[in-house]
C-alpha cells in the first residue's frame, strides 16, 4: 500500500473539489491512517452534517478505510458507486484510478486519469496528470504498421501436377494455366488504426488496412482494403470485441469482391496461465463481373492456450468457415484441426512449429459429373523470429510450409512448398 500511498499523494490533490471542506477530509484522513476509524466517521459527520452531500463524504470514507485495511476490491466498488451518482466527485476518481494501477488494470486506470485531466484546471496539477498518463501508457492511441514480404512458392496456383485428370467416368484434360506451377510472389501492406477509451474497461476502435500482391507469373495482381469500426471490452479475467467491417478486393486493378459483414472475438482466462478463445465473422459477399458467385461467407474458431514453464505455449484451435453461392457445387463447409507449439528461446528468439488438418465438403456435383467434391488438406508450418534482428527499421520474420491436399476430383491435387521472408514495422 505504500505505493499507493505514493501515487495519491503525487498525482492527485488531497482535497475535495467542490463537495466537502478539505479541513475535515484532512482530519478524517488523519484518523484512518492512524487505524481510528470511528473518529474519522464522527469527524466527517461534525464537519458535513448539514451538507446535502453527507452520504458521498461517508461512502468516500469508508472507501479510504478499506484501501487502508488492505481490501482494495472493496475500495474499488465503493468508490465506482460513488462515481456512478456523483461522476464529478474527483476524490473518488484520484483513489479508483491509483488502486487500478497497483492493481495492474492499466488501461481502466488511464481511463480514470483522462477523466480528471478534463476536470483539471491549468496549472501542476493538470501537468501532474499529463506526465501520469504518459507515463503508464504502454500503447499509442494511434499507429501505423507496415509489412513487406517475399513468397516464393513450388505452387502458387494450388494446382494438380498432372495432364490428365479422371473424375469419375470423365476424363478432363488440365490445362497449362490450372497446373502447378512455381512462383514468386510479392506481398506488401499496411494498417492504421485509432483507439478511444470509452470508459474504464470499454475502448473503441477504428482501422484501415490495404494489402497488394503481386505475382510474377500464373496469378493476376491483388489489393484488398478492409475497414474495421469496432468496440473492446477488456478486464482482468475476459475480453471481448465486436463491429462491423467492409472489404474490397481487386484484381489486376479490376473490382473483384466486396464484403459487408460483422465480427467478434472473445478470450478468456481458464486458469492463472490457460487462455480459451473464440472468434466468428459474417458477412454478405457480392462479386460484380460473376454474380454466381454471390452469397454468404461466415467463418470462425474456437481455440485452447496452454502455457507452460520455460516460455513455451501449446494452442489447440478449430477453424471453420461455411460459403454459400449461387451454385451449389461452389457451396462448401470446412472444418478443421490445428495444433501449435511456441518456445521463446532467451527473450527475443521464438520459434513456432504447426500441423494442421482441414476436411471440405461442397453441395453439389462438380460439373459435368455427378461426384461431390470432398478435400483434405494437411499441412505443417515452421515460423522463426527475433525482434531484435531488424534489416534497416523492418524486423523479419521466416515462416516455412508444407501443404498437401488429397480430393476425389484430381483438379484440386496438390503439393505445396513454401517460404515465405515478412518484414514489420510499427510506429
Amino acid at each position: 500500500m505504500k505505493v499507493f500511498v505514493f501515487l495519491s499523494s503525487v498525482f492527485f490533490i488531497a482535497v475535495t473539489v467542490g463537495h466537502s471542506p478539505a479541513i475535515a477530509q484532512t482530519t478524517a484522513r488523519e484518523f484512518v491512517a492512524a487505524g481510528q476509524y470511528d473518529q474519522a466517521r464522527n469527524a466527517v459527520l461534525n464537519a458535513a452534517k448539514d451538507s446535502k452531500h453527507i452520504a458521498i463524504y461517508l461512502a468516500y470514507l469508508e472507501g479510504l478505510i478499506a484501501t487502508h485495511q488492505r481490501r482494495p476490491e472493496r475500495a474499488m466498488d465503493v468508490f465506482r458507486k460513488i462515481l456512478q451518482v456523483a461522476p464529478d466527485f474527483a476524490p473518488a476518481r484520484r483513489e479508483l484510478s491509483a488502486l487500478l494501477i497497483v492493481g495492474g488494470h492499466q488501461d481502466a486506470a488511464l481511463y480514470h486519469a483522462e477523466q480528471l485531466l478534463k476536470q483539471s484546471p491549468d496549472g501542476p496539477q493538470k501537468d501532474q496528470l499529463q506526465n501520469f498518463i504518459l507515463m503508464h501508457s504502454s500503447t499509442k492511441p494511434f499507429g501505423v504498421s507496415l509489412r513487406f514480404s517475399i513468397l516464393p512458392s513450388s505452387n502458387v496456383t494450388n494446382g494438380t501436377a498432372d495432364h490428365k485428370v479422371l473424375v469419375g467416368d470423365t476424363e478432363f484434360e488440365v490445362d497449362a494455366q490450372s497446373r502447378q506451377q512455381r512462383g514468386v510472389g510479392l506481398g506488401m501492406g499496411g494498417t492504421i488504426w485509432n483507439t478511444w477509451r470509452v470508459s474504464e474497461t470499454l475502448n473503441a476502435s477504428a482501422s484501415l488496412s490495404l494489402d497488394n500482391k503481386i505475382w510474377s507469373r500464373a496469378l493476376p495482381d491483388e489489393l484488398s482494403a478492409v475497414g474495421r469500426l469496432g468496440l473492446s471490452h477488456v478486464s482482468q479475467t475476459i475480453g471481448y470485441s465486436f463491429g462491423p467491417y467492409v472489404g474490397r478486393l481487386y484484381s489486376d486493378g479490376k473490382l473483384k469482391r466486396i464484403q459487408t459483414g460483422f465480427f467478434t472475438d472473445i478470450r478468456g482466462m481458464v486458469s492463472r496461465q490457460n487462455l480459451a478463445f473464440a472468434s466468428l465473422s459474417h458477412a454478405l459477399q457480392s462479386y460484380p463481373d460473376q454474380s454466381y458467385r454471390d452469397g454468404k461467407l461466415t467463418s470462425g474458431q474456437i481455440g485452447l492456450q496452454l502455457t507452460r514453464p520455460g516460455n513455451q505455449s501449446l494452442t489447440f484451435f478449430i477453424p471453420f468457415k461455411k460459403e454459400t453461392t449461387n451454385r451449389a457445387h461452389l457451396n462448401h463447409n470446412m472444418v478443421g484441426a490445428q495444433v501449435s507449439f511456441q518456445k521463446t528461446w532467451g527473450r527475443r528468439f521464438e520459434t513456432t512449429f504447426a500441423v494442421s488438418i482441414e476436411k471440405s465438403s461442397y453441395d453439389g456435383a462438380f460439373p459435368g459429373t455427378n461426384v461431390i467434391r470432398q478435400d483434405s488438406l494437411r499441412r505443417l508450418s515452421m515460423s522463426i523470429g527475433h525482434d531484435k534482428v531488424q534489416f534497416g527499421k523492418y524486423t523479419p520474420e521466416l515462416r516455412l510450409g508444407y501443404g498437401v491436399n488429397k480430393s476425389n476430383i484430381g483438379l484440386f491435387n496438390y503439393t505445396s512448398r513454401d517460404i515465405g521472408i515478412n518484414f514489420t514495422k510499427r510506429f
